[in-house]
């Protein structure tokens, strides 16, 4: 993982920028609304679950072994081009149909007066 926000002992988690993930390309869905994705990320053909706490979404982490190192894959979450979110550009995917909650949709506003 290329540029995370990693504060030592002061802090037990990393940060990282989903919209860095995003940028390089990995499959990241944090929008517990969706309902056409579950909390996830994918790239390389492996998903790792996320889990929401508030409105934190995360998963548990920690160092692999040297045995876990040598015997499972490798996946880049972010580049190792330094990350400027000022330049930063997204592939936008437009949403279907299936998107459209249609109880939520407002056909018109206005009074009866």
């Amino acid at each position: 993982m290329h540029e995370a926000l990693y504060f030592g002992e002061k802090m037990r988690h990393t940060l990282l920028s989903v919209n860095q993930v995003r940028a390089h390309g990995v499959g990241l869905w944090d929008n517990p609304c969706d309902p056409h994705h579950k909390l996830g990320l994918e790239t390389s053909g492996t998903t790792v679950d996320l889990e929401m706490d508030g409105i934190i979404t995360f998963t548990d982490t920690r160092s692999p072994t040297e045995a876990e190192l040598k015997a499972l894959p490798h996946i880049e979450l972010t580049s190792d081009a330094p990350w400027n979110p000022s330049m930063a550009t997204y592939q936008l995917q437009p949403l279907g149909i299936e998107y459209l909650d249609q109880a939520k949709c407002i056909a018109a506003v206005g009074s009866d007066s």
